[in-house]
């Protein structure tokens, strides 16, 4: 499994979640007992498809083998199915700002209003280093991505008064993350991040997750003009196709454009 690991690192160039997701469907595969053999890998992966596991899951053990296999010099002819295409959830303006309302603490408020003014994935937000800021110009950059591409975000003046607040109630630390735990020992992690937004959903009445907030700003952005060529490089997609999906998902702009456009007879 280490040689398995350092494969996927090195010549896949994967990312550690991901490194280390199929590291553990390739344990599974091999306490099975099944061997290094096209044959049972296909009835391995073929037994994981009768799951009602998602197919995102599906997903991930079809590559996983795929890539094990590879190492070995071995052409696994398995395919990976298709991905439901669910819609993503956002939130109103209104809800919006009765979540953000609902939380008195600066550094998750920052956070938060991070996510809502500028589309940063989570993770992102996390891996945010004091050397990133520059509240002069109001611009963030923003590194080590999903997608591997570097890019620089722009904040208002709002958004800067509260980031500047929170670096005074940061204080001084060893660590150079921009956000940090409670008694400041250590980054913030992914998993308190979620925590502590399902502490606030609870206390607000409206339901919310990390990745809402990001769809939130995007949503909102569109519906406001915005450009879909500057969203893409803003929300930091390969893809154009990817920030397309924010216009056909906006019901409420699409129920205006129908009752304003359409004929009536």
């Amino acid at each position: 499994m280490e040689e398995f690991y350092i494969y996927l690192k090195t010549e896949k160039g994967l990312a550690e979640s991901t490194s280390s997701m199929y590291v553990k469907c390739i344990q599974g595969y091999l306490k099975k007992g099944y061997k290094i053999t096209v044959n049972d890998a296909k009835k391995y992966y073929l037994k994981k498809l009768k799951t009602t596991m998602s197919t995102y899951y599906h997903k991930n053990v079809c590559y996983a083998l795929k890539h094990f296999f590879k190492m070995h010099d071995i052409e696994l002819p398995i395919k990976s199915p298709k991905l439901d295409e669910k819609r993503r959830e956002h939130l109103s303006y209104r809800d919006a700002l009765i979540f953000l309302n609902s939380i008195e603490d600066i550094r998750d408020k920052t956070m938060v209003m991070l996510q809502l003014e500028t589309g940063l994935r989570p993770g992102e937000v996390l891996n945010l280093e004091l050397n990133d800021l520059d509240l002069e110009n109001g611009t963030i950059a923003i590194k080590k991505t999903k997608t591997k591409m570097d890019r620089i975000v722009y904040i208002k003046t709002r958004l800067i008064m509260i980031l500047e607040r929170y670096l005074v109630e940061r204080g001084q630390s060893k660590h150079k993350k921009l956000f940090l735990c409670e008694n400041k020992d250590a980054p913030l992690s992914l998993y308190r991040y979620q925590r502590l937004l399902q502490i606030y959903s609870k206390k607000s009445g409206i339901k919310a997750t990390s990745y809402m907030f990001r769809h939130t700003f995007a949503t909102l952005f569109i519906r406001n003009g915005g450009d879909i060529k500057a969203l893409k490089e803003i929300m930091g997609h390969k893809k154009i196709e990817t920030t397309e999906r924010y216009i056909h998902e906006d019901e409420e702009r699409i129920r205006e454009q129908a009752l304003k456009h359409a004929p009536e007879f």
